[in-house]
């Protein structure tokens, strides 16, 4: 089926853009398409298609993935090969005053663009995280969309030693794309109106296949509360979480967790954070003034046993 759909998509309307390997994200606001790319931002594409063929074109794409889409289900979140495709209909989006569909690509790449980008990690940065690798230590990355997440654990993981047990958790197939074969990689796919394929039911399954490292994408919500479960239970954790400092991570940590355990109190749940995720990479994106997008390593944090954050690299001005 994602093969189909893959298909479809690279041969429709958008192929011209597809085919250019810098750009990793397509929307439609219901009259216009812009595009993304890593080095200079969004840029507006002179494709000019309406938007009821944008319609067709997302409807059959609700087909081929057997999703509905309709008045009545007017959101479409789909991932397919290295898709994700979010989607709205009709009967909720508006233009001008008129019922438009709006859409947002993703697309993802098969390797890591972080060894390409030579300012990515400044100064020793890339050294003392490949050291907590190597020590096999939790690492929680944070920053605000766009800043790079995602690729620096698609990084992490071709980086770890080889025959590394790995257990990938998501709920869309961005990590399950890489090619890593020196890994014993595994990637579940999380699916919420499942109660087998919930976040919590994939993580606390995890901990039965003796992992070395278990990656939960992104803490969006509670699922975080089960990612300190198993760093409890002495399995490194890899994760992302959106963030503005490095400093107010772990309390961002707490709050997630909090959303699925209301029993801990948050001093429970600080003292469970302080022990068992010590580390901390908060990235930034900036645009130059020639419209570059930068992202790199702001700053590595190292939590004491006391809670207090030592930083222990920040980025020079």
């Amino acid at each position: 089926m994602d093969r189909d759909v893959s298909k479809f998509v690279e041969e429709s309307f958008l192929k011209p853009l597809i085919e250019e390997n810098e750009v990793t994200d397509i929307s439609f606001n219901g009259s216009s398409f812009f595009y993304m790319t890593s080095e200079k931002g969004r840029l507006k594409s002179d494709i000019e298609i309406s938007s009821d063929k944008v319609g067709d074109f997302l409807r059959q794409i609700a087909n081929l993935s057997e999703r509905q889409f309709s008045y009545t289900n007017p959101i479409l979140d789909v991932s397919f090969g290295r898709y994700r495709l979010n989607a709205t209909y009709k009967s909720i989006a508006r233009s001008s005053n008129e019922k438009v569909f709006t859409f947002d690509l993703r697309i993802e790449s098969f390797e890591s663009k972080i060894d390409k980008d030579p300012g990515f990690f400044p100064g020793n940065s890339r050294d003392l995280i490949l050291e907590i690798l190597n020590n096999r230590g939790s690492i929680v990355i944070g920053g605000e969309t766009s800043t790079g997440k995602t690729e620096l654990e698609k990084w992490l993981l071709t980086k770890m030693e080889s025959n590394t047990r790995v257990i990938v958790i998501d709920n869309i197939e961005e990590l399950d794309i890489m090619r890593i074969p020196h890994l014993d990689l595994t990637v579940w796919i999380s699916n919420e109106r499942n109660e087998f394929s919930t976040f919590p039911s994939l993580i606390r399954n995890a901990l039965r296949n003796n992992p070395d490292y278990i990656v939960v994408a992104e803490g969006r919500g509670g699922e975080m509360y089960d990612a300190l479960v198993s760093a409890t239970s002495g399995h490194s954790l890899i994760s992302s979480i959106h963030a503005l400092d490095v400093k107010t991570m772990p309390n961002r940590i707490v709050k997630l967790c909090m959303q699925a355990d209301k029993r801990s109190s948050p001093e429970e749940l600080k003292d469970d954070v302080a022990k068992h995720i010590k580390n901390y990479i908060f990235l930034k994106r900036t645009q130059e003034e020639d419209g570059h997008i930068r992202r790199f390593v702001d700053s590595i944090g190292r939590l004491e046993d006391d809670g207090k954050m030592k930083v222990i690299f920040r980025r020079e001005k």
